[in-house]
């Protein structure tokens, strides 16, 4: 429980100097546990009407009919939720063009980036993270949108470069 409020409190400081006003705890807590939500108040940063709605909403959650969607338990949805999290509490910086151009060609020639799956999951992950320009393919090694991840500083590749283990296949310091 202390790491989870531990994560909300950097959560809730992220997202206060991201929107430039204090982000009450109900918000920081409905964004910390609805990656959605949270995207929703970034993109409504410049928006006053729309954040104020955002945060008048923050207790209510959205309901899921369990028949209409079915989401596994799986270890893409909590590295998606960590990454989230760690990436707010780093500002939500991203890395210059340079490197995105860097992790991006080594990320297409690795044989790990394959088509996602046909699953709703994956289609949230893009309309969360932006992807705009039509590559919506996966790292099979780690579950993550690979156009979108290569441009997160708190991001890293999780292979090992094929003829220098001791660094990632972007290059970069294995983690």
């Amino acid at each position: 429980m202390a790491s989870e409020e531990i994560s909300v409190t950097k959560l809730r400081e992220a997202l206060s100097k991201r929107l430039g006003t204090e982000v009450p705890l109900s918000v920081a807590m409905r964004a910390f546990n609805e990656s959605a939500y949270c995207y929703h108040l970034i993109a409504s940063r410049t928006n006053p009407l729309w954040l104020s709605l955002l945060f008048s909403q923050a207790s209510s959650a959205v309901q899921v009919i369990p028949s209409q969607v079915q989401l596994p338990i799986s270890s893409s949805v909590t590295n998606f939720v960590s990454s989230i999290i760690h990436w707010a509490s780093d500002g939500f910086k991203t890395v210059n063009h340079t490197t995105f151009l860097k992790r991006w060609t080594a990320c297409q020639e690795c044989p790990s980036l394959v088509d996602p799956p046909k699953h709703f999951l994956y289609h949230l992950g893009r309309k969360i993270m932006g992807a705009k320009n039509g590559d919506h393919r996966v790292c099979s090694a780690c579950g993550c949108l690979a156009y979108s991840k290569a441009k997160i500083t708190t991001e890293s590749c999780p292979m090992a470069h094929p003829s220098h283990p001791q660094i990632t296949r972007w290059f970069e310091q294995m983690m």
